[in-house]
């Protein structure tokens, strides 16, 4: 609090998936309350280092949705955080999502490989003549 009695946002809230599929588009969303009333901007980091920025402002508990494509499995921190028009900025929240691999697409030829896993060295033997 400062001396003339604004507060600042309170931390984002951050909802959507915890665990996700690698390249699968993901939807998180972004809310928080500014006690005196003022338009927020939220600052937003993805945790694969390709979006940092503000966003314009918006009203105070107005829901920003955004979407994510990791391409790698690992861990990422989605972290977000509010500044209100007089500059007065919340504190950062945070939000882990574990990426896993998506899974191999169930056609045809996938299952040709795993009923006939030596299939390969025959087609091999059969294009290259």
């Amino acid at each position: 609090m400062n001396p003339y009695g604004q507060i600042p946002p309170f931390p984002p809230t951050i909802t959507g998936l915890k665990k996700a599929k690698a390249v699968k588009e993901n939807e998180y969303n972004f809310f928080t309350t500014d006690l005196n009333g003022h338009d927020v901007f939220y600052h937003i980091e993805s945790g694969d280092e390709t979006s940092d920025c503000w966003l314009d402002p918006l009203n105070s508990n107005e829901v920003v949705k955004l979407s994510y494509t990791w391409d790698k499995a690992e861990t990422y921190k989605i972290k977000a955080r509010a500044k209100d028009t007089n500059d007065m900025i919340s504190g950062w929240r945070t939000l882990s999502v574990t990426v896993t691999r998506g899974e191999l697409p169930n056609t045809l030829f996938m299952r040709l490989l795993e009923r006939f896993p030596n299939i390969f060295p025959i087609l091999r033997y059969i294009l290259v003549l």
